[in-house]
C-alpha cells in the first residue's frame, strides 16, 4: 500500500532527528489532492504516530520569547510571530513572489512570513509604513521568505514528479535558518525588542 509506505517513511524521516523540534505538520496541494481523491487524511495520520500537532494550508504561529530576569527589564514576554501558506505560486522566473506579496498584502501582526510549494529558496525583505493606534507613523520590514524543498532524480522508467517532466533542475533540501530572540534595552524605561534573521 502507497500510503502506508510513505507514511512509514515520513515517521522514520523524522524520527532519525531526535534533537529537532517539530512545530506542527501541515497540509500541502499533495496531501490535499491525497484527502480528495482517497478521503485519507495523510498529515493527520503523521500528527497521530509522532504526536506532532497538526496545522493547516496557512495560518499564524505565536512564540513568546523571555528575557531571563524579566522584572529588571520591563517585565513580560515579547511575541514573534510566524504567518505560514504551503504556498500556491509557481514560476521558474518570478519564483513565486509576486503571489505571495499580494497574499501578505493586507495581513498584519506577523514578523515573517513563510511559504514554499515550488522548490525554491530565497528571502526578500520589503519595508512596510503603518500608522499605530496612537497615531504615529512606524516603518518596519517584512520579511518573506521561500523555504525551498526537493525533487526526487527520475530515473528511466520511473515515475517521477510533474517538475522533473517538465525538466526543471533537481534541487537539494534547502532549510532556512530562523532564529529570533529578545534584544535587552540599555534604557530601562524601555521594554525589550525582539530582533531576528534569516539564514540560508
Amino acid at each position: 500500500d502507497i500510503i502506508n509506505q510513505e507514511l512509514n517513511a515520513t515517521v522514520d524521516l523524522i524520527g532519525s532527528q531526535p534533537d529537532a523540534r517539530w512545530i506542527m505538520w501541515g497540509m500541502g496541494n499533495h496531501e490535499y489532492e491525497v484527502l480528495r481523491r482517497h478521503s485519507i487524511n495523510f498529515p493527520a495520520l503523521v500528527a497521530q504516530r509522532t504526536g506532532i500537532p497538526l496545522g493547516s494550508y496557512a495560518g499564524f504561529i505565536s512564540m513568546t520569547l523571555n528575557l531571563k530576569s524579566r522584572k529588571k527589564h520591563g517585565g513580560g514576554g515579547r511575541n514573534f510571530v510566524i504567518l505560514y501558506h504551503h504556498g500556491a505560486w509557481g514560476g521558474e522566473v518570478m519564483e513565486g513572489l509576486p503571489g505571495a506579496k499580494r497574499y501578505v498584502a493586507d495581513i498584519f501582526g506577523f514578523n515573517i512570513f513563510v511559504f514554499g510549494h515550488d522548490h525554491f529558496a530565497h528571502l526578500h525583505v520589503r519595508p512596510c509604513t503603518v500608522i499605530t493606534s496612537k497615531g504615529l507613523e512606524e516603518v518596519f520590514n517584512r520579511y518573506i521568505v521561500n523555504t525551498g524543498g526537493w525533487e526526487l532524480q527520475a530515473k528511466t522508467g520511473d515515475e517521477c514528479s510533474f517538475a522533473e517532466r517538465r525538466g526543471y533542475s533537481i534541487k537539494p533540501i534547502i532549510c532556512p535558518l530562523i532564529t529570533a530572540w529578545v534584544e535587552r534595552p540599555t534604557d530601562h524605561n524601555h521594554a525589550p525588542d525582539i530582533k531576528y534573521k534569516v539564514e540560508f
